[in-house]
């Protein structure tokens, strides 16, 4: 009784992940690969003793199938991000400082010092910049009441992902980042 309604649990949640990823494949214009029925399978030997029973004669055995290549994953590439101009404009005295690193004060989900992370913000109590950890996969979940900020800390931690910046974050890759909502409104 338990193990036929693990089993039905286990397919339905089987059902679900393949229905989020063919949603997903096509919300970025892919085609999921179609189910195929599994082919009927006679194996070679017994092909080959029918054939030569039917006849009466000898038949040479076929030669075997060849195995079937898998299919090709998606592979996307990469495309860089292209330079916008900034919405407000620089000072004319502005100069780039080529040597300018990033020292965070602190580094949310981390430890010690890690290669990838970005600029969230300041402390409040001694105004150090504090950074998050994209070295690590990490999800997050934002609540709270309206016009709080979430969206705003939301867009702020994915632009830092996904776009370097010098002077926000230090990203030798940048990541992926992928922003689900929910609102019961």
């Amino acid at each position: 009784m338990i193990s036929t309604a693990l089993h039905a649990i286990s397919r339905a949640v089987g059902a679900f992940f393949r229905g989020v990823s063919d949603g997903v494949l096509r919300l970025f214009g892919l085609r999921p690969a179609q189910p195929q029925a599994p082919p009927v399978r006679v194996s070679p030997r017994r092909r080959h003793r029918t054939q030569a029973a039917k006849t009466g004669e000898p038949v040479a055995p076929p030669p075997r199938p060849k195995k079937p290549e898998p299919p090709m994953p998606y592979d996307l590439a990469a495309q860089p991000l292209p330079k916008e101009p900034l919405c407000i404009p620089l000072p004319d005295a502005w100069k780039d400082d080529p040597f300018y690193v990033p020292n965070p004060y602190a580094i949310a989900n981390a430890i010690t010092s890690t290669p990838q992370f970005g600029n969230i913000g300041l402390a409040l109590h001694n105004g150090g910049v504090v950074a998050f950890n994209f070295n690590e996969p990490f999800a997050h979940a934002y609540i709270g009441p309206p016009d709080s900020g979430k969206t705003y800390m939301e867009g702020v931690i994915i632009e830092n992902a996904i776009q370097p910046d010098p002077y926000q974050n230090v990203l030798p890759a940048p990541l992926c980042a992928i922003a689900l909502s929910f609102s019961r409104h």
